[in-house]
This record gives structure tokens, C-alpha cells and sequence, in this order.
């Protein structure tokens, strides 16, 4: 639920008309999902959305309003040229107050970037995604250099107020990359529906589920949930778990997601000796549209993530009272650090690069039933300080802010 102001709480004295740019709107994904609390949150604040876009679901309120650009282009390199040139001829005949760019498009007044800058991106690619045939033969270059020129024309000096980043890690990516100064890039972390991630209303179907998957009484699940499991680092979990099994043999893992290659994965934990299979050491539980039950049965939430600029599911975790495990690779893990890197009460972040031995070290002190009930209050209240309607508060004040810089600059 978002929750804001009305008319006459925003500090700009008027209604603002407000573009928000995004090539594909839907009612799932990350992107997604973030732009629809954004225009929630600003019809709540008495403000006129318009969601710019090639194609669109329903809306995710009465009052938010979508343009329509229709787009002909063959290929995707080609698509993104002309939605971004499209983007540039409607904001120009439409006087909007504000213009915020969810994607690679260079008419915008404040750029929100809710991942890895796409020269890290096809780096990581190469290194995760790519067999040797791939990379040797070029595999998505033609799509990359496309999109790695329309980024640079984004940051151009002059083509944006502010940049909008979901953690400090992003941050950092944006300014070794784009040299953008330090003090035009704003930080603010992704929100969490902090009822639908409850720790108690989802008990009796936590139950259920834990039934579902064999799991006794006392057995300790440790949850993986992600997409992309080589990048989410599924393989080093894998590795670490039979040292921790020495010691804790009553932990079981799941791992909820899907993968293209996930067959690999399931050989490697067989070839471990962890399953995999209902019942077993490792269960591999493919896709859910149930994150937040995952969350309910589970006791502790393990994400060994080479990348992520955020990394949704540490906060769902935390909102479902549930502690985390994961590193400095992903941008949530600035939650648990909390300011004085002390809230380790909460769960441990590994450093961005590690072992398999670190993290079982890190699993064996942390699957224990006693340590992770103790701080499951805590858990909530980290994720209570970063709910969505906190958190798009703070964006819509970012984009009052950027109106009244408008207004002054043109008068």
C-alpha cells in the first residue's frame, strides 16, 4: 500500500504533469513494478502522471494516463533508436513539468537507473550467461554497442537534472562509468510492500508449503530465491553446503527461480551428493508467483550474488522477518550494514569476492534456529524503514524538487 499527501502537501504549490518514460509497461518485473508504485504515488500527491510508453497493461491507478508511441523498427537495436527518438518528438510537443527515463532515452529530466550500467552488464554477460562459442563468435554485440551509445547520449552533460540510483553500489557504477558528478546522483533504496510481506499473515500457507516440500519439523530451510543462477552465485551456495552440513545436518535448501540452464545446476548438486528432489539436501522448486509464502516457510534467506544493484528479495526477506545472507555485491546489503556497518544482527554480508569456505563458515553460524528468531523483530523494522510508500515519498520530493529548480531557471 502507498501512502501519501494530497493536493497542497507537495511544496510546488500546484499540480505537476509528469512523464514517466518506460518502453514496455507491465504489471510484473522489477522496472516494472517500480514505476507503477512511482505513479501511485504520485496521483496520491496530487500530481498528473503519464506513463510514455511502446505498450502498457492496465493502469495502476483510475487517474494515471498512458501515451501511446507506436513504434515500427526491425530488430531490437533498432526499436530502442526509434522509441528513443519518438520519446524526443512527444516531449517536445507536450508540456510536461517533469520527464524521469526509466530506460535508454535521452529527453529526460531525471534518469532512474535501477541497474548495472550496460558496459558492466555485457561484462557480466561474457562472464555468466556466455558459453566460450558465444563470446568467441560476438554474441550480442551489435545489441550492446546500440545500447551502450544511447546510454551515453542519457549522461550526456546537459541532457538530465538529476540521476536517480537504487543503491550506493549503483552509484558507484554510474560515476566510474558516465564520470557523472557524485552530487547530481540521488540514492534511494527500492521500497517494500511491507503487507503483503508479513512474517504473520502468511502462516497456515507457509505450513502447507514446507508440507509441499518435505520438510520436517526441525529441519532449518535455508531459501534461495532469484533468477539467473549463475550470477546469483546458486553454484557457490552448492559448494558450501556439505562443510555446513557437518555441522548442521538438519539444514535443507530450496531453490526457487528459474534458470535456462538449470539442468547444470541440478547436476552439480547431485554430483555433491544433495539431491536434488523433494525431500532431499537440495530442492530445486522452479518459478513461483508466491514469494511472499517462500519467505513465511523459510528461516534464514541466502543470495551469493556476483551483481545485483539492489536485490529485491533481501528486503522482502527482512519485511517477512526473515535474516539474510548474502555480500557486498548486492545493493540491498547496504541495508544490513546500516550506517556504523554494525547490524550484523540482522544477517552477514560476505565481501564482493569470496570463497566457498567463507560462506559455509558464515551458513554454520547463521542456520541456527535460536539466533534467527532472535532478530526477526529487528529484520522487520529495517524493512518497515524502507516501505514503498517511505520510499516513494522520497522520490516524489525529489521530483517537486527538480520542478521548483525548472520554474526558478525559466522565470
Amino acid at each position: 500500500m502507498i501512502e501519501t499527501g494530497g493536493p497542497g502537501t507537495t511544496g510546488v504549490g500546484t499540480s505537476l504533469r509528469i512523464a514517466l518514460v518506460h518502453a514496455r509497461h507491465a504489471e510484473q518485473g522489477g522496472a516494472e513494478t517500480w514505476l507503477n508504485q512511482l505513479a501511485t504515488a504520485l496521483v496520491l500527491a496530487g500530481h498528473q502522471p503519464t506513463i510514455v510508453c511502446r505498450r502498457h497493461a492496465a493502469a495502476p491507478h483510475p487517474d494515471v494516463e498512458f501515451a501511446r508511441l507506436r513504434v515500427r523498427a526491425p530488430g531490437n537495436a533498432a526499436r530502442q533508436w526509434a522509441f528513443a527518438r519518438a520519446v524526443e518528438r512527444h516531449v517536445a510537443a507536450n508540456r510536461y513539468d517533469v520527464v524521469v527515463g526509466l530506460g535508454r532515452t535521452y529527453s529526460h529530466d531525471v534518469i532512474r537507473c535501477g541497474g548495472a550500467m550496460r558496459k558492466t552488464y555485457l561484462q557480466l554477460q561474457r562472464q555468466f550467461f556466455y558459453r566460450p562459442w558465444e563470446r568467441l563468435l560476438g554474441k550480442g554485440q551489435l545489441k550492446g554497442s546500440v545500447a551502450m551509445a544511447l546510454e551515453r547520449r542519457m549522461f550526456a552533460p546537459g541532457n538530465f537534472r538529476r540521476v536517480l540510483a537504487n543503491s550506493d553500489l549503483l552509484k558507484r557504477d554510474i560515476i566510474a562509468v558516465h564520470g557523472v558528478e557524485a552530487k547530481q546522483v540521488v540514492v534511494v533504496h527500492n521500497g517494500v510492500d511491507v503487507e503483503r510481506f508479513h512474517p504473520q499473515r502468511h502462516a497456515d500457507a507457509a505450513a502447507a508449503l514446507r508440507r509441499e516440500w518435505q520438510l520436517a519439523d526441525d529441519d532449518f530451510l535455508a531459501l534461495f530465491l532469484g533468477v539467473g543462477y549463475a550470477r546469483k552465485g546458486v553454484s557457490m551456495l552448492l559448494q558450501a553446503l556439505p562443510a555446513v552440513l557437518e555441522q548442521r545436518p538438519n539444514v535443507r535448501v530450496v531453490i526457487v527461480g528459474s534458470d535456462r540452464h538449470a539442468a547444470r545446476w541440478e547436476q552439480e548438486a547431485a554430483q555433491l551428493g544433495l539431491g536434488p528432489g523433494v525431500g532431499q539436501i537440495v530442492h530445486f522448486a522452479g518459478r513461483r508467483s508466491d514469494p511472499e509464502v517462500c519467505f513465511a516457510a523459510a528461516d534464514l534467506h541466502v543470495l551469493p550474488t556476483w551483481y545485483d544493484s539492489f536485490a529485491y528479495t533481501v528486503l522482502e526477506s527482512l519485511a517477512s522477518g526473515v535474516p539474510v545472507v548474502t555480500t557486498g555485491n548486492a545493493g540491498a546489503a547496504e541495508l544490513l550494514l546500516g550506517r556504523d556497518d554494525s547490524r550484523d544482527e540482522i544477517g552477514a554480508v560476505l565481501p564482493r569476492r569470496f570463497e566457498a569456505a567463507e560462506l559455509s563458515q558464515v551458513l554454520q553460524q547463521w542456520c541456527d534456529r535460536d539466533r534467527v528468531a532472535a532478530c526477526r523483530v529487528a529484520a522487520r523494522a529495517v524493512a518497515e524503514e524502507n516501505s514503498v510508500s517511505i520510499c516513494m515519498g522520497k522520490v516524489v520530493t525529489l521530483l517537486e524538487e527538480v520542478a521548483r529548480e525548472k520554474i526558478r531557471q525559466e522565470s
